[in-house]
Formats: structure tokens, C-alpha cells, sequence
């Protein structure tokens, strides 16, 4: 079974900038991780890895260079190769234009499964992994909080979305994407101490969008179908602190505060 993991590497939240003339995430030079819902992806991969000796696992990662690290610890975990898609011209991209390119990188990699996380932290779009599919002409299910190896053998996998108020139980065929959600029981494993310093530049390989055969008017900016006109933190304005008792007049208040606001009728 070939499983491919799709992995984004994000900045910390407690660091995140914004670039003011061009309107994105600064990337470089932050303290990046892995984001959490991939990390589940790969967790994922790794258990039906240890389940059923014949699978391979790549991971896909795209990138600045400082999320190289990152990447190679996922290959001292046990997957068997990754492919980290790093060039200054993928700079930019909204999710159609990074669609594109995992995308494309994905059509020279054999898979029966793709797994990814649903959303990202620092997006929250949730439209790669459904973009991805529109264009490799995959099936796709997201919310992902379960899966049933045992029909794995047979292509075949049972799988749980869960939305606010269901939890739908699908069986869904090889080839297809799967994206999961954080709700999902899996944990990524920290690499042993004596794996910490392996070197694994044997299973990584980088590569740039020539060597993907993209035009830099698919990728980056000029790639890009979204457009940010202006970034603002928004301000709220401050309210002065209620203080009530536990009596009725208190009970009051509340509720008058309440319908002031617009919560109650």
C-alpha cells in the first residue's frame, strides 16, 4: 500500500507577522511546526505502516528552507521517503496556486491513499486537499475522525466524518483523498534520541518548480486567483466590567445586559 502525507509546516502563532506590502505570512526565519491536523495525517500512515509491513509512506511538504528540519524528523519517525518542494518562486501562493503545485508533484509519486489534515492553522481555508482532488480527478472526504483498516487489503477504507451535529460512516475506494480533523484520535511520536542527529538526505528529495516543469504564471503571486487588497488587526472596542450578586436583582441585570447586546428578544 502506498500512502502519500501531505504536510505543511507553519509559523508558531505566538510569531506570525505580516508582510505590509505584499499582504502575506511571513515565513522565514520563524520558529515553525508541523501543522497539528497533518501531524495526525502522518500518525495515521505510520500506524497502518506498522499494521501492514508492505506499505510506503511519502511525505509532501512545500516550504521555505527553514521547514527542511521539520521534514527530515517525519523520515526519522519511519516514513520511507519525502519529497520537500522548496523554491522562492512557490512564495506567495494562495491555495489554488499551491493546489497546483502539490498537485503536480503528486502525479510522479505512486498512491493509493492521500492523507492530509482538513485545515491549517494559519489558513483555516480547508481548500487544498478539495482542490487537490478536483484536479488529479480524486474522490475526497474531509472531517475525518476514524478509519477501519480491515478492509484495507481490498482498497478499501471505512472511515468516520464527523460535522457539529453527525458523525457519518462512509466506505470509500483507493484511489482518494482523506483529510482528517483534530478531533481525531492519533498522535505523531517525538524521534528517539538516538535518531535525533540520522542523517536522512538520502530519502529527501528537493525539488523546485522547474523541476515540477510549472511556469512562474501558475505559482506565487501571479499564480495566485486570491487577491489581499489591505491586512488589518481588527480592534474591539472595551466594556466596562458587571459586577452582580447572586439575587434576583442580579438576575435582572443579566438579563437586560443581555437583551441590550441583542442575545435575548
Amino acid at each position: 500500500m502506498n500512502l502519500v502525507c501531505l504536510v505543511k509546516c507553519i509559523p508558531d502563532v505566538g510569531e506570525i507577522t505580516i508582510d505590509p506590502v505584499r499582504h502575506v505570512l511571513v515565513r522565514e526565519n520563524l520558529d515553525l511546526v508541523i501543522n497539528p491536523e497533518d501531524a495526525q495525517a502522518v500518525a495515521i500512515a505510520l500506524s497502518v505502516k506498522r499494521r501492514f509491513q508492505n506499505t510506503r509512506i511519502t511525505v509532501v511538504s512545500m516550504g521555505p528552507p527553514n521547514a527542511k528540519p521539520l521534514v527530515e524528523d517525519l523520515l526519522r519517525l519511519g516514513v520511507d521517503h519525502a519529497v520537500f518542494l522548496c523554491d522562492p518562486s512557490f512564495g506567495g501562493s494562495d491555495t489554488y496556486a499551491t493546489s497546483t503545485i502539490l498537485a503536480k508533484a503528486l502525479q510522479s509519486i505512486p498512491f493509493d491513499w492521500i492523507l492530509s489534515g482538513t485545515h491549517t492553522l494559519d489558513g483555516d481555508t480547508a481548500h487544498v486537499p478539495a482542490q487537490i482532488a478536483q484536479a488529479l480527478s480524486l474522490n475526497h472526504l474531509s472531517h475525518l475522525t476514524a478509519v477501519d483498516l480491515s478492509m484495507a487489503e481490498q482498497h478499501t477504507l471505512i472511515v468516520d466524518s464527523e460535522d457539529d451535529h453527525t458523525i457519518t460512516r462512509i466506505a470509500i475506494d483507493a484511489p482518494g483523498i482523506l483529510s482528517f480533523s483534530k478531533e481525531a484520535p492519533f498522535k505523531l511520536p517525538y524521534v528517539a534520541y538516538d535518531d535525533l542527529d540520522k542523517d536522512v538526505s538520502d530519502r529527501l528529495s528537493v525539488k523546485t518548480h522547474q523541476d515540477l516543469g510549472l511556469k512562474r504564471t501558475q505559482i506565487g503571486f501571479e499564480g495566485s486567483k486570491t487577491k489581499v487588497i489591505n491586512t488589518f488587526v481588527p480592534t474591539r472596542p472595551s466594556k466596562a466590567k458587571i459586577v452582580v450578586q447572586l439575587n434576583d436583582e442580579g438576575l435582572d441585570t443579566v438579563i437586560d445586559t443581555f437583551k441590550t447586546w441583542g442575545y435575548l428578544p
